[in-house]
Order: structure tokens, then C-alpha cells, then sequence
């Protein structure tokens, strides 16, 4: 597998420098926060985590551009995923793991159908201090912190090359609704598929961009009309 994922890594990173640089722009910004402790006011397998991505391209039009490399999405990120029981965990739960990740995303369109195609680095283990940086918030807001059992048993240092390709088509129902199914593959840090679709409606995401969030497979805004 890795013979096949680095190579396809090295080209997404280089994409940047090999293009002419006249013909992108950035774009847009976008971010999103999740954290299971919200809503439910208890912390389940993935905890928490944070994604940050950045755009460039042609000048946006409300449409993707028709050709891979020509828009570009930096993504960074941060994860915590966790035992369901952060003091005793019992026998088969999964282990905690910290992990940060850098990708190199491309997002285009040919006859109506969206692609967007990925590659990323992931670090995980105790050299990310994200096991420090839990128990600090937790010691903030007096929440249950990992015991030492728990940290032992982490997942360990690593660095774990990603790919990642979604395809998706939209279907307008009415005049300010869409429904988008979509299929998305993902092999390397941990390997999946999934498949749903995404519900859309009112005005706020019209003529945007959007990009899924691999921890929520919840869609977030990166390219916002002004």
C-alpha cells in the first residue's frame, strides 16, 4: 500500500509549485470544531478534534473548476480519539491516540459530478503531547482526565500516509434545497468507506464551497460568498 500512497502524496504536494502561479488565487478559509462532550456532555471514541483548511484557485465562480490541480486545499488538522471510559477501560475498547495530520486536497467537477481528491501525512503517538494537552483542558474544566493505564496504552509513534477521494453529485429539489449523495474512500491511517448524502437548504451555502470533515463526515464552509 505505502508503494502506492506515497507516490500519489508527492504529486499532490507538488502540485502547487509545478502549476503557474498566475492562475490561482486564494480563495477562502474555513475551519470546524467537534467535540462529543457537546450536546451529549460525555466523550465517546472520538473525542475531539479541529480542521483548518485554505484555498486557491482560479477566480471562484460558484463552480468548481473542471480540471484536477487547479484548486488546492491545505488541510490541517488535530484529533483525540479515546476509550469510552478514560479511567478503566474495559477489555477490546479502542486505544487513545493523538493525531495531527497536513493533506494536500484537489476539488473539481466534470459533467455534473464533483471529485475531490487527497493526500495527507498523519503523526500519531506521545510525540504529538496531545495525551498533555487533553489532560490540561480536562484539569480546566474539572472533567475526567485519561488515567496513566490509559496513556500507557496509546497508539504509538508513527507517521501514516493518507488518500482520500470522494465523488458526489447534487440534485436540486424546489428552489432552495439540494440533495447530494456521495460516495468517499479513505486508506491509510485507517481504512473505510462511506457513503450518504448531504441535505441541503436555504440560501447560506449557495454558490459556495464545501469540504467533508473526516472525524464528523459533516460538511464545513471554505469558499463563502461575500
Amino acid at each position: 500500500m505505502l508503494r502506492f500512497l506515497v507516490p500519489v502524496l508527492a504529486a499532490l504536494l507538488l502540485l502547487p509549485v509545478s502549476a503557474q502561479a498566475t492562475e490561482r488565487e486564494r480563495l477562502g478559509y474555513g475551519r470546524l470544531i467537534s467535540n462529543d462532550s457537546i450536546g451529549e456532555f460525555r466523550d465517546r471514541e472520538r473525542t475531539g478534534a479541529y480542521v483548518s483548511s485554505r484555498v486557491w484557485g482560479p477566480q471562484w465562480t460558484g463552480r468548481l473548476p473542471d480540471r484536477f490541480g487547479q484548486l488546492i486545499e491545505l488541510r490541517l488538522g488535530v484529533e483525540v480519539l479515546s476509550p469510552a471510559n478514560l479511567r478503566r477501560p474495559q477489555a477490546g475498547s479502542r486505544p487513545w491516540a493523538g493525531a495531527l495530520s497536513v493533506g494536500m486536497h484537489t476539488h473539481f467537477e466534470r459533467d455534473a459530478v464533483e471529485y475531490s481528491v487527497g493526500a495527507a501525512i498523519y503523526a500519531t503517538g506521545p510525540q504529538t503531547h496531545l495525551d498533555d494537552l487533553q489532560r490540561g483542558i480536562h484539569d480546566i474544566i474539572d472533567a475526567t482526565s485519561p488515567s496513566d493505564q490509559v496513556l500507557d496504552n496509546q497508539i504509538e509513534d508513527g507517521f501514516h500516509p493518507t488518500v482520500l477521494v470522494e465523488i458526489g453529485r447534487s440534485f436540486p429539489i424546489g428552489a432552495r434545497t439540494s440533495l447530494r449523495p456521495f460516495v468517499e474512500g479513505q486508506a491509510g491511517i485507517e481504512t473505510f468507506v462511506r457513503a450518504g448524502f448531504d441535505l441541503t437548504f436555504g440560501d447560506i451555502t449557495r454558490g459556495e464551497m464545501l469540504v467533508r470533515d473526516s472525524t464528523t463526515g459533516q460538511r464545513y464552509r471554505v469558499v463563502q460568498n461575500r
